[in-house]
Parts: C-alpha cells; sequence; structure tokens
C-alpha cells in the first residue's frame, strides 16, 4: 500500500537481500505469540470481547478508580452469572491477573542508599550498608521498566507486545518516508531538526536502517498524595520514541515509563546515580542493540535506538545534565558572555533586558533607551548558535 501511495523510492529504505524472506519469530516473541492466541478465545459463544479484552479492561477500571480487590470480585462475580453459563469469565480478580500476567512489561526493583550515594544493584546488589557513607539497609526502592523492544506489531489493538513498542511498522518507519515528502525550509517532524541530521551525518551506519529509533527522555517530580497531603515527590522518567508521524509521537500509548523513582524527597543532585540502569540499557541499545521481530515482514532483525535529546523544565534541567542552573551563570549557552546583573536591593539575579541581543542589527528596540534598559543602547550581538 505504502509503495503504492509514494512509489518504489520507499522500497529502497528496505535491504534488498532481506524483503522477501520470511522468518520465524525468536523464542521470546514466539512464547509470547502463543499466549496471545490462546487468550484471544471468545468470552463465550458469539461474544464480542475475548478473555484477554475483559481482563485488561477489568485490570483497567480496578486501577482507574482504585478498586479494592472485594469489589472486583463481586463484579466478576455478577458479570459470570449474567452472561451465558458455559463461558471462560474470571470469576475473582487474582485469576483476572493470571489472564494479563503475560502481557506485562518485565521490571526490575532496586534498592537505593536512602542518601541517594549509591545502588545495591549489578556487583553490589549483595551488600547490606553503603560503601560511601555507610548507611543502612533502610533502602529506597527504585523501580525500572526495561524498555528492550521484542516485537513490532501492525495490530491496531492497544494491548501491544511484550516489552514493545506497540505503534506499527510502517509508522516507525516514517521518518524515512518523511525525508521523500519533506518540503524544503519547513519544520514538519522531529527529523527537520538539526539534531537530528546531525546525528544521521555522524553515524551514517546507524541512520541507513530506517527501524532504527530515535529517543527522548523527560522526566520531572510531582506529588503521589496530592497538594494538601504527606509530602511526598516521586520522579517518573518517560522515554518516547521520534520515528512515528508528529500526531503520535507524544501520544500515551507511545510513551514508556521506563524508570521510577520514588521519594520521600526530591533527588536533586544525586538524579545519575538513580538513573544508572537506565542509562545502561539504553549505552546497551545504541551499542549492541536488541533482537526484535518484525510482524510486517516476518523477519527478525538487530534493532538499535539513539537517546536523542530531552524534554525537561530548568530545574529538572539541572539535575539531567548537572549544570549549575542558578547564579549568574545559569544559561548554559551564554556561560562567560552572560548579561545578567546583581539586584542591590532584591537580593538575587536578574536578567532583565537579555532579549535585545537576539533582535537584529538594524531593529530599534536596540537604540531605545528609555522602553528597556534605561539610558543604555544594545549593540552587542547573540552568542554563536
Amino acid at each position: 500500500m505504502i509503495i503504492d501511495a509514494f512509489g518504489q523510492v520507499y522500497g529502497d529504505l528496505m535491504h534488498e537481500d532481506i524483503r522477501n524472506v520470511e522468518e520465524e519469530p525468536n523464542p521470546q516473541v514466539k512464547k509470547f505469540f502463543e499466549m496471545l492466541a490462546a487468550a484471544q478465545k471468545p468470552l463465550y459463544e458469539g461474544s464480542r470481547l475475548s478473555v484477554l479484552e475483559m481482563a485488561s479492561r477489568i485490570t483497567s477500571l480496578k486501577c482507574e478508580y482504585n478498586l479494592p480487590h472485594r469489589c472486583v470480585d463481586s463484579i466478576s462475580s455478577l458479570i459470570s452469572k449474567v452472561i451465558p453459563n458455559e463461558n471462560s469469565m474470571s470469576k475473582t480478580y487474582y485469576d483476572t491477573k493470571k489472564v494479563v500476567k503475560g502481557l506485562e512489561l518485565p521490571h526490575e526493583k532496586i534498592h537505593a542508599c536512602p542518601k541517594g550515594c549509591m545502588l545495591f544493584w549489578k556487583d553490589k546488589a549483595h551488600l547490606e550498608k553503603c560503601s560511601k557513607c555507610g548507611g543502612s539497609v533502610i533502602r529506597r526502592l527504585l523501580v525500572e521498566n526495561v524498555c528492550r523492544p521484542k516485537c513490532y506489531s501492525t495490530s491496531q489493538s492497544r494491548q501491544g507486545c511484550k516489552g514493545s513498542m506497540r505503534p506499527k511498522t510502517l509508522q516507525m518507519k516514517c521518518s524515512g518516508i518523511h525525508k521523500i515528502l519533506r518540503v524544503s525550509g519547513t519544520l514538519a517532524h522531529p527529523s527537520d531538526s538539526e539534531a537530528w541530521k546531525h546525528l544521521d551525518n555522524t553515524y551514517k551506519d546507524f541512520a541507513s536502517e530506517p527501524c532504527n529509533v530515535r529517543l527522548g527522555l523527560c522526566t520531572d517530580g510531582f506529588s503521589a498524595h496530592g497538594k494538601f497531603r504527606m509530602q511526598y515527590s516521586c520522579w517518573p522518567v518517560i522515554v518516547t520514541p521520534y520515528n512515528l508521524p508528529p500526531c503520535l509521537c507524544m501520544m500515551k500509548p507511545f510513551m514508556f515509563l521506563s524508570l521510577l523513582i520514588p521519594g520521600p524527597k526530591n533527588p536533586k543532585g544525586n538524579l545519575d546515580v538513580y538513573m544508572q540502569p537506565l542509562i545502561d540499557e539504553l549505552k546497551s541499545l545504541w551499542e549492541v542493540g536488541t533482537m526484535t521481530y518484525d510482524v510486517s515482514t516476518k523477519q527478525n532483525f538487530k534493532l538499535r535506538a539513539a537517546l536523542l535529546w530531552t524534554v525537561s523544565d530548568f530545574p529538572a534541567f539541572g539535575m539531567l545534565s548537572g549544570w549549575t542552573t542558578s547564579g549568574k551563570m545559569a544559561c548554559l549557552y551564554c556561560m562567560d558572555k552572560h548579561i545578567s546583573f546583581w539586584l542591590e536591593k532584591g537580593s538575587k539575579v536578574s536578567w532583565f533586558d537579555s532579549h535585545c541581543q537576539f533582535l537584529p542589527p538594524t531593529h530599534l528596540y536596540r537604540k531605545n533607551r528609555t522602553a528597556f534598559f534605561k539610558k543604555r543602547a544594545e549593540t552587542r550581538l547573540p552568542p554563536q548558535y
């Protein structure tokens, strides 16, 4: 369909030697497909819902409305009595969880030092005390979701695949199609950005494979108990693929919670300590890749991923980058060319009138000595891009 719409040029994005070769899924994906097929049986004869869809909906409602287990048990029992007798409806929430268990993403719980000095992870998992501060075994939990994709699905269902990124394969290759359809001088997709082009020009072997994924990472803290309850700062770290069409890049089904850093306090400068498992995973996806199954072409291939950029507010940016976002040199672009100054009566740093340097050299605002900084004309040029 894509070739009919866009011509044979799209075919050049796929390797000639493997285009028509069908392969069996790798063992992990095959096991998942078998589980998925077994769970697709109808709830009862003539039912529009499958056992899997009913179980996933009940689980979703429980989480969304915070229903107790007993409430879910009663609802399941009531539904079982309403529908025909010969049905496969789960009678309890425990049975429902067993149906959807195969769909959950693999995750790992990692303990951390109470002060955030280190993680009890890998070769340090057996330690009972922090090797830096000697902190007790009262550890802080860090939950990591392993986000390696195992298969690309062309299904429209939101049930997804174990460890999968869920978008359709052809959508994941959207950036390659976009290069064909791009209008010069427009910014219609992340692939038009300078960062994307720089990555493609620097790592041509990575850019030559249209299935390789460009990722964005974002994080921020929130109070899990609300504004008027106990103070508790929880930091989710979300990873999202940008190979998708612009309308899907930031949609909920394609945003993956890869790391969850629970409170009770802000991680501050120790955020890099808690992000070690995720960084290790991203390095592996960049250097080695992971075996993935493409459902549309029925082929196994080695998928790699690159972290292209991060998205955050300014305080979280300081935690992610290690740059001090306070004081006169808060801007990492201006650095020593900053034009901030100290307010003697306000006792703080101000960047008032720092925007005029970005105006064209002949702009009238540059010569205005009354509307902005008093008795001063702006003659400086902006920092180098």
